[in-house]
């Protein structure tokens, strides 16, 4: 997957943090955060089945709920919303009545260089900033390196990863840092740091790719609350869309382009 010019062009997004610094302690309970467009952390299943062209999933994507379309960074994408909680996988409601609620909203199409280069553009002006990169076991920290090491050996080991034969998965993940001060961006010496001294409604956007034979087939865009599902549920995974599988290069469910939601931002 030969990304390196797209990946090189937003590095410099990583030397520095933007905006006011907060660190929030997360509600108990589910507070409403968004976590892209309409779509806001905590809420019921049964209330997103209600929107129009909503359809139970089913088989892998059991308890999930999948829409026809929603159009962001310009383009048309699935989409998949993914639940947390009692009845999250099978979509049953508990006998109170509290059921899974929102997670997750994953974004889903064909992968294309041009729509690749549409969602690293919407997400910068959105302001994201790249934090780190997986691809197949390993992990780059940008944050770790570049404290480190500096900026050079950063270019560096993305540059020995891409040039890595056969890849079939590549992931990146972009927070959105307008609520990061100064002082955190000097205290803070990786990731997991930073994601202890955030606030609990600092949204990521981790942006796959999937494929066979080292060429992408799949994109997907995972918009998620990380820290905030941390404290609700305990340990949110990340990025555990059932589209990635086992399976380099899944086929993604069939779903008919109308009647979805409209989510621009």
């Amino acid at each position: 997957m030969n990304c390196a010019r797209i990946f090189l062009a937003v590095l410099g997004l990583t030397l520095c943090l933007l905006g006011p610094a907060l660190a929030a302690e997360a509600p108990r309970e589910p507070a409403g955060h968004v976590i892209f467009g309409d779509w806001r952390f905590g809420m019921e299943r049964a209330e997103a089945l209600r929107t129009p062209g909503a359809r139970e999933g089913s088989g892998d994507f059991a308890g999930h709920v999948l829409l026809p379309e929603a159009r962001w960074a310009g383009l048309s994408w699935n989409v998949s919303l993914e639940f947390q909680g009692a009845g999250a996988d099978t979509g049953a409601a508990t006998a109170a009545g509290a059921g899974a609620r929102l997670v997750r909203v994953c974004l889903y199409e064909a992968y294309s260089r041009e729509r690749l280069d549409a969602v690293n553009a919407a997400l910068r002006e959105s302001g994201f900033e790249m934090l780190v990169m997986l691809a197949e076991n390993r992990e780059l920290d940008f944050l770790a390196i570049l404290k480190g090491f500096g900026s050079a050996e950063l270019q560096k080991r993305i540059a020995a990863l891409y040039q890595t034969d056969g890849l079939n998965f590549m992931s990146f993940g972009w927070f959105d840092t307008r609520a990061l001060s100064r002082d955190i961006k000097i205290m803070v010496r990786n990731l997991s740091e930073l994601l202890r001294v955030v606030g609990a409604d600092t949204r990521e956007a981790e942006v796959t790719l999937l494929g066979a034979d080292g060429k992408a087939s799949h994109m997907l865009v995972i918009f998620s609350l990380p820290v905030l599902e941390t404290q609700v549920y305990g340990g949110g995974a990340r990025g555990t869309s059932p589209l990635k599988g086992d399976n380099p290069a899944p086929a993604a469910p069939q779903i008919s382009p109308s009647g979805g939601k409209n989510a621009n931002h």
